[in-house]
C-alpha cells in the first residue's frame, strides 16, 4: 500500500511511502525545505527502507541526527513517518 502526506508548516514537505507486510519498501521526502548536509535526506530514505518496526525507524533517524533541517521540524517529520507506517500496517 502507498500513502502520500503533505506537511505544511514553515515550508511544504511531501512524504511518499510504500509499505508491504509492515515493511517500508520505498520512502521519499520532497518539498521546499532544506537539509544540511543535503545528502543526508537520501541517506535517511535509504536507512528507512526495509524497516519493519519502530526501533528500526528510530535508528534510521539517529543516523542523520546531525542534519540541520530548515523549514520543517525534525521531530514532526519523524512522527509523521511513524504515523504513516502504522496506518499502512493495519
Amino acid at each position: 500500500m502507498r500513502l502520500t502526506r503533505v506537511l505544511r508548516g514553515e515550508k511544504t514537505v511531501s512524504i511518499d511511502i510504500e509499505v508491504e507486510e509492515c515493511t517500508i519498501r520505498m520512502i521519499m521526502f520532497s518539498g521546499d525545505f532544506f537539509a544540511y548536509p543535503e545528502e543526508n535526506i537520501e541517506k535517511l530514505e535509504e536507512s528507512l527502507k526495509n524497516c519493519r518496526n519502530l526501533e528500526c525507524i528510530d535508528n534510521a533517524f539517529k543516523t542523520v541526527e546531525n542534519t540541520l533541517f530548515i523549514g520543517v521540524n525534525w521531530e514532526t517529520l519523524k512522527n509523521e513517518v511513524v504515523n504513516m507506517w502504522r496506518a499502512l500496517c493495519k
